[in-house]
């Protein structure tokens, strides 16, 4: 079968489609730049706890020294449960990295709040400034946010 020029120019169109269908998901899963992404992954009981398991990348365009999150979690009546300050470490420039916590039970939590940045140490990095960039996704059935 011989090759038209117009069953060509589709083909051409399909793959260039995809191409871009590809370069836009993989921009979107990069996350924002200048931005401090911060996605709720799991949270589930096991016999030793509750398992919170974050996903984070650093966005900047300078490394994060040290990152602490002030986390209020909510039971599923709304009451404040408990309020705790999580150490997420060190974050490089664009590094993607997974931080789980270990909490005590975890099946009346219906919501985690990001209450404030209480580290936030690098170049020209601030608490308060980290908290303006951060960008909170979330995978799970709790609610999340800042």
């Amino acid at each position: 079968m011989q090759k038209t020029p117009n069953r060509t120019f589709r083909r051409r169109g399909a793959l260039l489609a995809f191409a871009g269908l590809l370069l836009g998901t993989a921009a979107a899963t990069a996350g924002e730049t200048g931005k401090i992404d911060v996605e709720l992954n799991s949270l589930s009981q096991s016999a030793k706890g509750c398992e919170v398991s974050f996903v984070m990348r650093n966005g900047f365009e300078t490394a994060i020294d040290a990152l602490t999150f002030e986390i209020v979690l909510f039971d599923d009546d709304g009451r404040i449960a408990s309020l705790l300050n999580l150490k997420a470490g060190d974050l490089p420039v664009g590094k993607t990295r997974v931080k789980q916590f270990r909490l005590a039970k975890c099946e009346r939590v219906s919501r985690i709040l990001i209450n404030d940045v209480s580290e936030c140490s690098g170049t020209d990095l601030t608490p308060k400034a980290c908290l303006q960039k951060l960008n909170v996704t979330n995978r799970t059935g709790v609610k999340f946010g800042l």
